[in-house]
């Protein structure tokens, strides 16, 4: 009976190792894609849960061994340190990056799990009518609203061609710091409509939109915050970016405000450059380009010139802030980090913030480490800018 006992743990730290070595080789090694991509996420959402676990087999393994002394024990109490270690070193690589930007991050508050849930807006109401079609938008006013407000559109992903207003669950963190927003749906791609265009122009009717009922909401639209995260990023440059040159305009009759500034979150900034990017560096986008787009960079290039946010860089930029994960397979951050190098030659104000070992959506649980580097860097974005309360 000890025998099979004694078989049945080696089975399992057999299977446990083989797991912690496919997560930490992945996580290090960001190779083979989708092992690196699985793995980055996990850490994203979990790294706390997977360093206690990983206390828990090194202590566990190490019971065995006092219990029986063998060279099989003692392998895997050694070979459980080394992963003990492994995962330390992804904690101190997240601490260190948050401590380099004067962010304090919570252990404790990263046990408890939250992706969120929906939230009840306070109005919803339709701001644009394009093609037959009614496009709403949420507003989320802030409970102490005795002076007015600034307006933050929150624009949501998909690929540009899914998602909607409602995908978001942290409206409240913004009205909880006294901004009032718009969560704004707008137009999709499919095979027979590329919105290349009309979304963003969607976008920029929202704005025009919020002007034209300032004082129904309480607002100070003397700034305008846009923040969006992947397809909802790229769209907040394009828009913010755009509206200063002329590639994108308003559908409504007032002119909108040239936001003050933009929060954007893994932006696709770069979209020739994710169209050509080599096998296995990132997932294979192009069917979603083309039904946003319309094809390759070689069959539409001023569509794509116009959607490259590096050729928008100019004098007087709203003052921009991205936030992407430094392993990010589906919007890989060479974009951004070539975006900010050209931006520098020109002093814009454009700041970029990675967050070690983050995939794609590794803000999904809002408790994590990686996600409380986002929140904490976005607070203190607004803070310094003046658009909430030090």
């Amino acid at each position: 009976m000890k025998k099979i006992f004694y078989i049945i743990i080696i089975i399992f730290e057999i299977l446990a190792g083989l797991a912690a070595v496919v997560l930490l080789f992945g996580t290090f090694a960001n190779w083979p894609m989708y092992v690196g991509g699985y793995a980055s996420l996990l850490e994203s959402h979990y790294s706390v849960q997977v360093f206690l676990t990983a206390i828990l087999l090194l202590g566990f393994t190490f019971l065995i061994y006092r219990v029986k002394r063998a060279g099989l024990t003692k392998f895997f109490v050694i070979f459980f340190s080394i992963i003990f270690i492994g995962q330390s070193a992804v904690l101190i690589k997240i601490y260190h990056r948050a401590s380099s930007n004067d962010l304090s991050l919570s252990f404790i508050k990263a046990l408890k799990i939250d992706f969120g849930e929906k939230l009840q807006p306070d109005e919803t109401c339709s701001y644009l009518t394009l093609n037959g079609k009614e496009y709403l938008l949420d507003v989320y006013r802030p409970a102490q609203n005795t002076k007015p407000s600034i307006p933050l559109i929150l624009v949501h992903g998909g690929g540009f061609v899914a998602g909607s207003r409602t995908d978001d669950r942290h409206q409240y963190w913004f009205t909880d710091r006294g901004l009032t927003v718009f969560d704004v749906d707008y137009p999709l791609a499919n095979d027979s409509m590329q919105t290349w265009e009309s979304a963003a122009n969607a976008v920029a009717t929202s704005i025009s939109f919020i002007m034209e009922n300032a004082d129904k909401y309480h607002l100070d639209t003397t700034q305008l915050i846009l923040c969006g995260g992947s397809a909802g990023g790229g769209l907040v440059m394009q828009v913010g970016y755009g509206l200063g040159n002329g590639n994108v305009t308003s559908y409504s009759a007032t002119r909108p405000k040239i936001p003050t500034a933009i929060i954007a979150i893994y932006p696709p900034v770069d979209l020739t450059g994710m169209w050509n990017a080599a096998p296995g560096e990132m997932l294979d986008l192009k069917p979603l380009a083309r039904q946003y787009i319309g094809g390759s960079p070689g069959e539409y290039p001023e569509r794509y010139a116009k959607l490259n946010m590096v050729n928008s860089l100019r004098e007087g930029l709203p003052k921009t802030f991205i936030i992407a994960g430094t392993y990010d397979h589906v919007v890989p951050v060479r974009g951004s980090r070539k975006l900010v190098k050209e931006s520098q030659k020109l002093q814009q104000p454009i700041q970029l913030l990675e967050v070690p070992f983050g995939e794609h959506y590794f803000d999904g649980n809002a408790n994590s480490l990686s996600a409380q580097i986002k929140w904490q860097a976005m607070e203190k974005f607004l803070k310094e800018n003046h658009f909430i309360n030090q």
